[in-house]
């Protein structure tokens, strides 16, 4: 019989590593969300730059299950405070539109 192949410490290391940085970032995200759902005087130019940055690297920002729910609670928090403040809706507007293209493709 052929000995089977032992894993390399460095690639269990390195694998274990992987699964963990996925953890603390879904668990980042997942706060990122919660917080954007409850903080009562986050201001727009905050919501405008999350989604700003969501739009600019948006293959990485729409890549896990957490990450897409933070996005959806900063595109839910805009949409919210866009219907409480007119002069913030058509920034926002103009913001959510682009931003839907991009996802759109």
């Amino acid at each position: 019989a052929l000995p089977l192949p032992q894993p390399n410490s460095a690639d269990v290391d390195a694998d274990a590593t992987s699964v963990n940085a996925l953890i603390v970032d879904d668990r980042l995200f997942v706060a990122m969300g919660r917080v954007l759902h409850t903080l009562p005087d986050l201001p727009g130019s905050g919501i405008l730059q999350c989604l700003d940055v969501s739009q600019e690297y948006s293959t990485v920002s729409l890549q896990s299950k957490a990450r897409m729910a933070a996005v959806h609670a900063v595109l839910q928090r805009g949409t919210q405070l866009a219907s409480l403040d007119d002069a913030f809706a058509p920034e926002w507007k103009t913001r959510e539109d682009a931003f839907m293209k991009v996802l759109s493709g």
